[in-house]
């Protein structure tokens, strides 16, 4: 098998190639990295992918992304690499004759919360708030007429919140914050987020390699969720230590996500964002194989020990 890989330098992407390399695959990475086999200065509608790159490759794994920002006034990046790359790439892999194309998308598609026990399910309206969101669904929609057009297999995935060894972002600052013992206002807030180990996705990454016929899009997570401060409470257990968490009005966190600059983490931390990965299970024979507070243990090891 011959495998074509955008993203390899990222987060997951890192965790992708270390897979890959124990695996009898060959491996084609194109990127900015001069570490890459195709050096390219972008991923957008304009760039020249020449069909030698594509010989001989049975599927294309797209990481590359233009990646959610908290504030960002120019939009117009996400939609020429999230979609018009992902498009410009699907189109001249089609055109090489790959049968196979692996994106990696968002839950962010289908929106950023859900109500108290309504998970997302692959059938729910995809409401995207953000460009982020927006440009992942219509790079999505583009996808599946090329794979009509051209008969390939187009595998969408929508993953929430992604953690493990060398996370970054919120999840670094959480748990900084912990190890920092500071305390959180975060007690008595019980709502309900899924979250998947980077471990889990890239097993179910390498698990669609194997699928030829099934297509689709397919929703991705440990397969628990967890409140907030429940997540406090392991990450702080992982560590030894004592959850430092206290009380405020449910109002004050209301009234906070009406703020410009807060008001979108103060979501995150309060709101409910459950993903169902039943129908993922059974129609591509997959589930889990780490738990979350296994997957939780491995991430704060790592940061431990960086």
């Amino acid at each position: 098998m011959k495998v074509f890989i955008t993203g390899a330098t990222g987060f997951v992407g890192r965790s992708l190639m270390s897979r890959l390399r124990a695996m009898p695959v060959e491996i084609v990475s194109a990127g900015r990295s001069t570490a890459s086999d195709i050096v390219i200065d972008d991923i957008i509608g304009s760039t020249k992918w020449q069909a030698d790159y594509f010989r001989e490759v049975n599927s294309i794994i797209h990481l590359a992304a233009h990646v959610h920002k908290m504030s960002e006034p120019d939009t117009s990046r996400y939609f020429a690499v999230n979609r018009d790359g992902t498009v410009n790439l699907a189109r001249a892999a089609a055109k090489a004759g790959v049968k196979q194309f692996i994106f990696m998308s968002t839950i962010k598609a289908m929106g950023e919360c859900t109500e108290p026990n309504q998970p997302f399910t692959r059938h729910s309206p995809c409401l995207p708030t953000d460009p982020y969101g927006q440009s992942k669904w219509e790079a999505e929609q583009a996808l599946f007429k090329i794979g009509e057009e051209h008969g390939m297999q187009i595998i969408c995935l929508r993953p929430p919140l992604v953690y493990g060894p060398s996370v970054e972002a919120n999840f670094l600052s959480l748990m900084n914050l912990i190890k920092r013992r500071i305390p959180l206002p975060l007690a008595g807030i019980n709502n309900k987020r899924s979250m998947v180990f980077v471990g889990n996705l890239i097993d179910l990454i390498l698990h669609c390699l194997d699928i030829r016929e099934t297509k689709g899009v397919f929703l991705v997570s440990d397969g628990q969720a967890m409140s907030t401060s429940h997540l406090v409470a392991e990450i702080s257990n992982a560590m030894k230590l004592q959850p430092r968490l206290f009380s405020v009005p449910s109002m004050l966190w209301t009234a906070s996500q009406k703020l410009p600059v807060i008001g979108p983490i103060t979501a995150r931390l309060t709101t409910n964002l459950q993903v169902d990965i039943e129908e993922t299970t059974m129609e591509l024979g997959w589930s889990p194989p780490y738990s979350t507070r296994q997957g939780i243990y491995d991430t704060v090891k790592y940061f431990q020990q960086t």
